[in-house]
């Protein structure tokens, strides 16, 4: 019996296009949610949110560091009952860090576009407060990547790629009025699933705290 053998390339092409695919579907799932709750009345709210904390970034084959996170995003979020709710946001994450390499000493910042596809439980933990947990996944887009070695200008490093990974997060929430709420919370991140051009960037063991607000019109 004879099979046919994929090699290095194709494997790498077939994971590629993979992750284009998953791209598209977080993409579509975003959109589509956006969509649907602006035709539902008083089941839906805009969502902005900020965190910042740590996490550990790998380049494959090259270095493994602890780095400093930022991250903006901003959606929709819509009930599917009084507990469940879909929050299809777009935002931008940063990673700081420095490493040693070769006996000289850099600083790399990456920053990525993400698409994170979340479903929250929420439930009143007492009068005008409630706990929330959130799960899902989402896609990450590498925006840029620069490197500073000590001594020498930055260099940006020419490496396009996606990431899927998987999130979790909880934490209360707080309502102002009729129409406003904040919130207080953890998340925590990590990548599954990379496809790179060179070598793959992972993100892994990111913790963060989490500050967001969420309003109607």
């Amino acid at each position: 019996m004879e099979y046919n053998r994929v090699d290095s390339s194709q494997l790498s092409t077939l994971t590629f296009l993979s992750m284009q695919k998953v791209m598209l579907c977080c993409a579509l799932l975003f959109w589509g949610g956006l969509l649907w709750a602006q035709n539902q009345e008083n089941a839906s709210e805009w969502i902005a949110t900020t965190s910042f904390g740590i996490a550990e970034l790998e380049r494959e084959g090259e270095f493994k560091t602890n780095t400093n996170v930022y991250a903006v995003h901003f959606g929709r979020g819509f009930r599917l009952n009084d507990r469940f709710s879909i929050r299809p946001r777009i935002g931008l994450r940063r990673q700081s860090g420095n490493f040693v390499a070769a006996g000289e000493s850099f600083f790399l910042v990456n920053q990525d576009l993400q698409i994170p596809v979340d479903v929250r439980y929420s439930a009143l933990l007492m009068e005008k407060i409630a706990v929330y947990v959130d799960f899902g996944i989402y896609g990450s887009f590498l925006v840029d990547a620069q490197v500073e070695i000590a001594g020498f200008d930055d260099q940006s490093i020419d490496d396009n790629g996606f990431n899927l990974g998987a999130g979790v997060g909880f934490g209360i929430l707080l309502p102002v009025g009729e129409t406003v709420n904040f919130q207080l919370g953890m998340t925590s991140q990590s990548d599954f699933l990379n496809s790179y051009d060179d070598a793959d960037f992972e993100t892994t063991q990111l913790y963060a705290f989490q500050f967001g607000v969420g309003f109607q019109f």
